[in-house]
């Protein structure tokens, strides 16, 4: 079953959402247009009845690490390579005006 649109549908709908083309580009538009649903009329000829439905691309579930506490960086290691610092705290440019 082909799915095709006519010239007064189209224009109908192109000015309901205010589409405003030259007369060639909306030519070229509705022809592309129908192109498209030509190809969904081809997908949707397809008997899928068969097949089930996908829930997830894959069936794997997350690999996720135990939560356990470990030390933090001491303040002398996390500043140790920051290119500015003010005492105890990181030196950035001002983002506000």
């Amino acid at each position: 079953m082909q799915i095709m649109i006519t010239k007064e549908e189209y224009l109908i709908r192109a000015d309901a959402i205010q589409i405003a083309l030259q007369a060639e580009e909306s030519d070229v538009v509705f022809n592309q247009i129908n192109n498209i649903l030509d190809y969904i009329s081809i997908i949707d000829s397809y008997d899928c009845s068969a097949l089930e439905e996908l829930q997830f691309m894959v069936d794997d579930t997350n690999r996720l690490r135990e939560d356990v506490p470990s030390p933090s960086l001491s303040l002398k290691d996390a500043l140790a390579n920051a290119p500015s610092k003010n005492e105890n705290f990181f030196k950035v440019p001002k983002v506000i005006e």
